[in-house]
């Protein structure tokens, strides 16, 4: 037999008491388990909603021995482990939306300080422009001066 046999599908190995056996119990190669233990998963109220399981568990269409008990063991036992899951991702969900808003607002303070930086460049940019173009503007007229000057002050050699 292999190393899973089920009570209620197959016979106990001759090696192993039959008085030990109960609906429920999985012989395996390194003891007997209680697969009762699995209505211990359910939680309040879900029993009255648990579906049904409708499907045969025989041996031709699962490939392997398992009995209905044990199936609703793994179920049990699947629906604990989804169950705990969701409530993981519940949780991580939560968290992350917490996340963004807070990060929302470090987001709005660093645009408004990027505004605030792009400001302060555009205006010292804007004064440096003006401050040049004043500074050009007095050197254009103390040219103007000097050259009228030196025009002024210049020999007339050629003269008709």
């Amino acid at each position: 037999m292999d190393d899973l046999t089920q009570y209620e599908q197959g016979e106990p190995d001759d090696s192993q008491d039959t008085s030990s056996f109960n609906v429920g119990t999985v012989m395996t190669s390194q003891g007997n388990f209680d697969t009762t233990i699995g209505t211990d998963v359910w939680s309040e109220g879900e029993e009255e909603n648990a579906p049904e399981s409708t499907e045969s568990f025989s041996p031709s269409m699962r490939g392997d021995v398992e009995s209905s008990t044990t199936g609703a063991t793994y179920a049990s036992n699947k629906r604990a482990r989804t169950r705990k899951r969701m409530e993981q991702i519940q949780k991580e969900m939560k968290e992350v939306e917490a996340r963004p808003s807070s990060a929302g607002g470090d987001m709005m303070q660093i645009l408004v300080f990027m505004h605030e930086e792009a400001d302060r460049r555009s205006e010292t940019e804007d004064r440096r422009s003006r401050e040049d173009r004043g500074a050009r503007l007095v050197a254009e007229r103390q040219e103007r001066m000097r050259e009228s000057l030196f025009a002024a002050t210049k020999p007339r050699l050629l003269q008709p």
